[in-house]
């Protein structure tokens, strides 16, 4: 994968409608609570644990509470089955949900329902099974730290996999990323870390990381139609890397 190349691709996508991808970028980090959620860093327990602690301490359960141990620990896990809950029904649909809006934004398709088709009858049901298993492998293989690591950028492209096939089954949508990727994994790792600069830019900013996120979600989507095989879209033709041969 040339870098240059699929960044200059997404750049002409973005071209036709920034600014709904930034609006889209930003209402779904709203509805989750992250300012960023598309690096493939493995999942940890203490990532849990920073997000359940807010929630205990508004229900009274902090570490100066009288309340007896086991009730802390009940409301602790209480509000960790919520946060759970709320990722599998919800979160990992909105992130299939976000990857079809800028794979239909690669064909001047920037329509807002994208990001909620998964949400009908049996797809949305396939996507939760299939990114289930997807985020407990790579939970299970981030107990072994190395693993972890391995199989978030073997399933890095489950999300895409199902927006564009939302009836394929989880294990042939495992297996295919694992087969896009085959060879491309520190590829990835590496796209992933050129936008870290824009990050630290956009930190000077207070919007500053809602205005990057497009940008490395519609390059990530260039990268996913490459390793399939797709040609470029351009002004609802294709366009191929010889500037000699144009249909």
């Amino acid at each position: 994968m040339n870098r240059a190349v699929l960044k200059d691709r997404a750049k002409n996508v973005l071209s036709k409608g920034y600014w709904i991808a930034v609006l889209g970028c930003f209402i779904f980090s709203l509805l989750i609570g992250e300012t960023s959620s598309n690096f493939s860093s493995t999942i940890t327990l203490a990532q849990y644990e920073d997000s359940v602690t807010p929630i205990v301490e508004r229900i009274g359960f902090t570490q100066d509470s009288t309340l007896p141990f086991f009730a802390a620990a009940i409301g602790f896990f209480a509000a960790l089955g919520l946060l759970l809950v709320f990722n599998v029904f919800f979160v990992n649909p909105l992130i299939v949900g976000k990857a079809n809006f800028f794979l239909k934004a690669r064909k001047d398709n920037y329509k807002a329902e994208s990001v909620l088709e998964i949400f009908r009858g049996e797809a949305y049901v396939n996507a939760l099974k299939t990114m289930f298993m997807k985020n407990l492998i790579v939970f299970l293989g981030s107990l072994l730290i190395i693993p972890g690591i391995y199989f978030a950028y073997a399933y890095y492209f489950v999300p895409q996999i199902v927006a564009e096939d939302p009836s394929i089954n989880w294990r042939d949508a495992l297996a295919k990323s694992k087969e896009m990727t085959n060879g491309h994994k520190f590829e990835l790792f590496i796209l992933e870390l050129s936008f870290l600069g824009w990050y630290l830019l956009g930190a000077l900013v207070i919007v500053g990381a809602y205005l990057v996120n497009p940008y490395l979600e519609a390059t990530i989507a260039e990268a996913y139609a490459e390793l399939k095989g797709e040609p470029e879209f351009s002004n609802d033709e294709f366009s191929f890397d010889n500037n000699d041969f144009t249909i």
